[in-house]
């Protein structure tokens, strides 16, 4: 009985992963190119950079390192700290998770580095996050 509901079953497990894949497929844009993953790093460093450097916000420090063990993609994680107005961060933000490359936001941390600064100063935020981005270059093994 359990055989034969399984494959009843069959072809609508069939049509899902068919649907799967062509979603797959159709995110292969968004992914970071690049030949490794150092390479797709860079490109998200400079993803990073150009969508701060629009916003009017400073990075301050980022370092980035990839994660190929779990799948066929590698993971690029970066660690970034930034210095930027309300406006500028939370654009900044918006920009990088809603653009053209899967980017997410994994953690954030925003702070006032002087909350008792002057009225008539511009206020100044700094942004601790770390993002996740994804890429199909994979680590060189060596032999």
């Amino acid at each position: 009985a359990r055989a034969r509901e399984t494959l009843a079953t069959a072809p609508a497990a069939r049509e899902s992963l068919a649907v799967r894949a062509r979603r797959l497929v159709a995110q292969a844009p968004r992914l970071l190119a690049g030949g490794s993953p150092a390479e797709a790093a860079a490109e998200l460093s400079s993803l990073v950079s150009g969508a701060a450097a629009l916003r009017h916000v400073r990075i301050v420090q980022q370092e980035s390192g990839a994660d190929s063990s779990a799948s066929v993609f590698t993971r690029i994680r970066m660690r970034v700290e930034a210095e930027g107005d309300a406006a500028g961060i939370a654009g900044w933000l918006a920009g990088l998770e809603e653009g053209t490359k899967l980017v997410r936001v994994r953690s954030l941390a925003i702070t006032a580095p002087d909350p008792g600064a002057q009225p008539n100063q511009a206020e100044r935020l700094r942004a601790q996050l770390v993002l996740d981005a994804w890429s199909s270059a994979r680590q060189e093994t060596r032999p």
